[in-house]
């Protein structure tokens, strides 16, 4: 079972436990990051340490118009309105870190990402 730490720096996208219409594939930043299709998810149970209204960065690029709904703990608590970054000159400028506040209590939480059209995810950090 996958964990992870609310505090770490970043949680790579490519670390995600469970997923569908999926594909990992490297990036320009010499990492990897997850493809994900329409009707697809990725999944990170157990993140710990959550602190109380954290705000979810997601760094991703939208390949075209998507929008991409977080789940936390089975509920739905919120969506990103991805644009379709596919036409830009320099890959590195496509990608963007997008807010979303969680409106989450402290402590323990999993989050599910399900995209609707197609998002490149790199990863995301929580912050508060």
């Amino acid at each position: 079972m996958g964990q992870y730490r609310a505090q770490w720096n970043q949680i790579e996208c490519a670390w995600y436990m469970k997923g569908e219409k999926v594909q990992k594939q490297p990036n320009a930043f010499s990492r990897f990051e997850v493809r994900v299709e329409d009707g697809g998810f990725v999944e990170f149970p157990n993140i710990r340490g959550m602190e109380e209204n954290a705000v979810l960065m997601l760094h991703c690029r939208g390949m075209q118009s998507s929008e991409l709904t977080v789940f936390a703990d089975g509920t739905e608590i919120g969506k990103l309105e991805i644009s379709d970054d596919s036409q830009s000159m320099s890959t590195f400028a496509c990608y963007r870190e997008r807010p979303l506040p969680l409106h989450l209590p402290a402590g323990d939480h999993s989050l599910r990402f399900e995209v609707r059209g197609l998002v490149h995810l790199n990863y995301f950090r929580l912050i508060t």
